[in-house]
């Protein structure tokens, strides 16, 4: 979902943002609390989160009209207020940022004593973007669009559908588990590594570049720039139906078949 710049309705949901059974506890110089959240929802509905504050992992939830958010925050002790949650409904679809409403320079100050991991079941069918900061980002079981990006966390993404993936130095791992899909899927990063796996009946056409390595368990054509030392791949699997590209800087490229095949039960 993209940032919106006009008004609109907001609904904050601080209510709903209700500590499991444990309350607030202290270990050492921590202090650690349990958040959970739940909404009902249409079905298709885009679903946003960002979270510059540590992991997220994210399972498809197996309902088509529900999301929900297991959060673990923790905080020293000297930090005035504990990381929480902040979901919203936006234009139609829910965005869900994790915030500190401490002081500022504190934020900048003492990022790294405070944190917040999270867990995301999204529901069937709805369309997902989600950031993280240094934090790992992990998607599994995924059946619509995705569109993840890490700034310095690695990534990995197991999907029937399109994505599009980036980062600026975390590494990229993808395991598509069929690639009928409804528009292009794309990878970008500077930094990182990007690792593509793709199922046994794939049929696509595929377009690699990175002044790093370019590894392919599929036969391809190859140009590379004596200027910039750029490698310029390109792949055909099968009858080319669908589209791959990807966009690399410095890192390593590899795309790869793998064992899983859609056909056989």
């Amino acid at each position: 979902m993209k940032k919106e710049t006009a008004m609109y309705s907001i609904l904050y949901l601080a209510l709903a943002l209700i500590p499991l059974d444990a309350p607030a506890q202290e270990h050492g110089d921590w202090v650690i609390e349990k958040l959970t959240w739940k909404e009902e929802v249409a079905t298709g509905t885009p679903i946003e989160i960002v979270n510059e504050y540590g992991d997220i992992r994210i399972r498809s939830h197996g309902l088509p009209n529900q999301v929900e958010i297991i959060a673990n925050s923790q905080r020293v002790k000297t930090d005035e207020r504990m990381i929480t949650l902040e979901p919203r409904e936006v234009n139609g679809g829910w965005v869900i940022n994790v915030v500190y409403k401490g002081k500022d320079e504190d934020t900048v100050k003492k990022r790294g004593k405070r944190r917040l991991d999270l867990t995301l079941l999204v529901p069937q069918g709805s369309p997902l973007t989600a950031k993280t900061f240094k934090g790992l980002l992990e998607a599994k079981g995924l059946d619509a669009h995705a569109d993840l990006y890490s700034e310095r966390g690695k990534i990995f993404l197991r999907t029937k559908s399109s994505a599009r993936v980036g980062s600026r130095q975390g590494n990229i791992r993808t395991v598509f588990q069929t690639v009928k899909w409804a528009q292009a899927s794309e990878f970008y990063s500077i930094l990182g590594n990007i690792e593509v796996e793709l199922p046994a009946d794939a049929s696509l056409k595929v377009t690699a570049a990175t002044a790093g390595h370019i590894t392919s368990d599929y036969s391809m054509e190859i140009q590379r720039d004596r200027n910039t030392f750029v490698k310029n791949a390109k792949i055909t699997i099968d009858d080319g139906k669908h589209q791959l590209n990807i966009d690399n800087k410095e890192g390593d490229v590899r795309i790869i078949e793998g064992r899983w095949n859609p056909k056989q039960k």
